[in-house]
């Protein structure tokens, strides 16, 4: 059943700011500013209608602003229930946002999964505009990466053997653990996981002809 929970109301005129040595937790979202942060003439709510792409859903848990909120910098995370995972994956959610419902790719967040504590956190949000935020299995929803500025795609994602890298030209990839220990580096466009326990991994695949990097979360499975 569709049901959507009105948290916080800024009036038109009027302002919330939250200081860069707090947080406000309402309806099981915390936002957590690195520096001071003002919300204005907005109303944030929560949805239990998962954000739909294709076939690819979210979990059953969706924050919306009415009006977007611009240039937030610092920690977002909230908790879900086990009965909103629909579908997905609890140890290998991911953060996900975008602007506005009227736009039809969603940003992945590199952050972390508490799924004992049913929590997802993003711990290094950068000028990012507030507008829905959501969780999903990494790799699941369409994603327009944050820093991207060429052309490149993993898959598969979550990935059991092989990961395949995409990309137009040369490139090296330095793959990570979740704790960020540097496990290998390559300039091979096919990476063997298959020594690779499950659980999840970062890797950076910088282009080499302008140097630009990307941070990609990987989610490794055993082979059934």
């Amino acid at each position: 059943m569709f049901a959507q929970t009105s948290l916080i109301t800024v009036s038109s005129g009027s302002s919330v700011t939250i200081s860069s040595d707090s947080q406000i937790n309402v309806g099981g979202v915390s936002l957590a500013p690195s520096f001071d942060y003002t919300i204005t003439e907005t109303e944030l709510s929560k949805s239990n209608t998962a954000a739909t792409l294709g076939t690819k859903e979210s979990i059953s848990r969706v924050y919306a602003f009415s009006i977007p909120q611009p240039n937030f910098s610092g920690t977002i995370e909230f908790r879900y229930e086990d009965t909103e995972l629909n579908g997905n994956t609890g140890e290998a959610l991911a953060v996900f946002s975008r602007p506005d419902s009227s736009v039809s790719e969603w940003i992945e967040h590199v952050g972390s999964v508490n799924a004992t504590e049913n929590l997802v956190a993003e711990v290094a949000l950068a000028d990012v505009t507030l507008g829905e935020i959501t969780a999903a299995t990494s790799g699941t929803l369409t994603v327009k990466p944050i820093t991207s500025v060429f052309e490149i795609l993993l898959y598969p994602n979550p990935v059991q053997s092989h990961l395949e890298i995409k990309c137009e030209g040369e490139l090296k990839s330095v793959l990570y653990s979740v704790t960020g220990a540097k496990l290998f580096e390559t300039t091979a466009k096919r990476i063997d996981m298959n020594s690779f326990p499950k659980g999840v991994y970062f890797i950076n695949v910088t282009k080499r002809n302008n140097q630009q990097t990307n941070t990609f979360k990987i989610i490794k499975n055993n082979q059934k």
